[in-house]
Order: structure tokens, then sequence, then C-alpha cells
């Protein structure tokens, strides 16, 4: 079983297993979803789930194919990110 991330508590699930089952329930089809609909779809499919709102969004966001966001970089977007280098570069 997998930590809840309380001592001695375990859940059924792990919150990859949770957002995974989600994902493909959502997602037949090709259709697009939010991570808003993940989360509901687990709150209400699994009340019982200790997992926060949050473990569910960075699972989320590190396996979206279209993540715009650079590791490490304060979650900015690519755009900004290279906007931020060319100003950067220019000044030296």
């Amino acid at each position: 079983m997998f930590g809840a991330g309380l001592p001695g508590r375990r859940y059924r699930k792990s919150v990859y297993e949770l957002v995974r089952e989600a994902a493909l329930s959502l997602g037949r089809g090709g259709r697009v979803f939010s991570d808003a609909e993940v989360i509901r779809y687990i709150r209400v499919k699994y009340p019982d789930c200790p997992y926060s709102d949050n473990s569910f969004r960075m699972h989320l966001l590190g396996l979206s194919i279209n993540n715009r966001h650079t590791p490490g970089s304060g979650l900015v977007s690519t755009k900004e990110l290279s906007s931020y280098r060319s100003a950067a570069t220019s000044s030296d």
C-alpha cells in the first residue's frame, strides 16, 4: 500500500494511480480536460482520499505532455522565460 503523508496511515492507491485513472476516464476519445475535472473525479469517486489537491496538481503538471513550464524556474512559461533571457543577455 501507499503512504498518505501521515505516519502509520495508508491509502489503497497512490496519487499517481488516482490521477492516471481519472485521466484515462476523462480523456476517452481524445477529450481535453482540466486539472479541476481530475480533482473533482477523484473527490467524488474516492471521498475518503487523504491526498491534497496540490498533490494532484503537481502530478498533473509532471505528467502533462503540453506542460509549458520549466522545472526549477518558479513555474515560468517558456515564452516568459525566453523574454527574460533576452532581456538578461541584452543588458550585458
